[in-house]
């Protein structure tokens, strides 16, 4: 039963590739179709030559559209218009945009309970040897998996999620890790449920997981509480902790680095044991596309 409890805490840090959901409020608009959204959101148009404009859509005409920004009214022409992502307007904090969030699918290296959208997805490695992705599939469905990079055998992970938000600021999911060697018979991994209560910017997650190896299954889960609080435009202060049977509680805490599609985490996981306790460091990257 030891082993199994162990293999649901190697399942739980594997299960940083499972997925991610943006904040609810948050949708990409066609611009052949751009319309004039109320004053309780933003408009974030990107024209040909890479520019960025952050405002308000308040008019559309046939060939242009007229965005009212914090200083004055600005006439873009349709055709220039290459992208359009409506944010709340809580975006703009003291005169200042905050980028959206990317990565909302992890802590440090457990699952939150968000989902990727459909056809999104990301690139993101764990330690430097952990290498992964995930896609959406739909809106509630995403597909992960990865490889672990300096192994004899090819050790690889497969992780399928299913979640909903049944407000935009709760959100559930469950899913499976499944780490297998390549030829070998037997499968080790997790069951894990998780729900995050919150947005993109501030939010608590609570999970539990059940580990297998073959066809036995813990009788015992591994608990998991953690958050995330984003303190300026770009970094946030995240935490997780397990309380795992037989074993001593583990605790970790680390900053995340945040760009508009890039994320990267640095951190510390204390471990316990017999009276020991070890410090390990903590590196992450994601890259979402």
């Amino acid at each position: 039963m030891r082993k199994l409890c162990v293999s649901s805490v190697l399942g739980c840090v594997l299960v940083l590739f499972a997925g991610s959901r943006s904040e609810g409020q948050d949708g990409k608009q066609n611009p052949s179709t751009i319309s004039v959204v109320d004053t309780s959101k933003i408009q974030v148009i990107t024209v040909g030559d890479g520019s960025t404009l952050i405002g308000r859509v308040v008019r559309v005409g046939a060939d242009s559209v007229e965005v009212e920004t914090s200083g004055a009214r600005v006439t873009l022409s349709r055709a220039a218009i290459r992208s359009v992502t409506v944010r709340p307007a809580s975006a703009i904090r003291n005169g200042e945009y905050w980028v959206q969030n990317p990565n909302t699918s992890r802590l440090l290296f457990g699952p939150t309970g968000q989902t990727l959208k459909r056809g999104e997805g990301y690139v993101a490695d764990f330690e430097l040897v952990f290498l992964g992705g995930a896609y959406g599939v739909s809106d509630n469905i995403t597909i992960g998996g990865g490889v672990l990079l300096p192994s004899p055998g090819t050790v690889y992970f497969i992780t399928p999620k299913i979640g909903f938000s049944p407000s935009p600021k709760v959100h559930l999911a469950t899913g499976a890790i499944l780490i297998g060697l390549t030829g070998g018979s037997e499968s080790i991994g997790v069951y894990y449920g998780a729900g995050t209560f919150g947005d993109a910017d501030q939010s608590i997650t609570a999970g539990l997981g059940y580990g297998f190896s073959g066809t036995d299954v813990a009788s015992q889960p591994v608990f998991m509480i953690g958050g995330e609080k984003r303190f300026s435009n770009r970094m946030a202060v995240v935490t997780e902790n397990y309380l795992v049977p037989d074993l001593n509680p583990l605790l970790a805490v680390g900053i995340r680095f945040i760009g508009e599609k890039l994320s990267a985490d640095l951190g510390v996981m204390q471990v316990s044991d017999s009276g020991h306790s070890t410090t390990v460091p903590l590196i992450n990257f994601m890259a979402k596309f």
